[in-house]
Parts: C-alpha cells; structure tokens; sequence
C-alpha cells in the first residue's frame, strides 16, 4: 500500500468505544498479534481515509502481511458487495496493489 497511489479501496469506517478490548477482538479476528508483527496474518496501521463528503480521517486498516505478487486488484475497489443493516459510514482510502 502507497499513500501515492491513484487506487480507490472503498469500506465502511466504524467508531470504536473508547476501551481496547473492541480493537483486541478486531486484532484476533484479524490474525494480528503486536508482538509478533512478522508471522501476523495482518498489519494493523492508520491510514488516510476521505469519507463520501470529502471528509478527510486517518483510521485503523489491516493489510495483508503476505505476498502480493500474484494478485489482482479488483478495479472496483469493493472487495464485498452485500445488503447490510448495520449503520456505517462509508469512506474511501487510497492504496497501491
């Protein structure tokens, strides 16, 4: 992932309660495990998001600790589309392959 890049993933960006325990859960479920960054499934880091009004946030993303060489961006950039009655926000993050 580059801030320089062009490329658009789209998501949903949530607000987390203020306890770490929330964060924990989403690091479990993630494969990421801060002491041990280099056998992580995936990073957690902030990245630079701009929200559908322009908006501009850093939040919490997780990338992929692994290879990319045989990958194929998706030129949607959404990776899931589906119907969901959770209310978020949608929002928009530039990265590289």
């Amino acid at each position: 992932m580059s801030e320089k890049s062009r490329s658009v993933i789209r998501g949903e960006v949530f607000e987390l309660p203020g306890d770490r325990s929330t964060l924990t859960s989403l690091d479990d479920y993630e494969g990421f495990e801060p002491n041990k960054r280099s056998s992580s499934l995936f990073l957690r880091r902030t990245w630079p998001v701009t929200m559908d009004d322009g908006k501009r946030l850093r939040c919490w993303v997780y990338v992929y600790n692994g290879t990319m060489k045989d990958a194929r961006p998706l030129r949607s950039g959404r990776y899931a589309r589906r119907t969901t009655s959770r209310r978020s926000t949608s929002a928009r993050s530039s990265a590289a392959k």
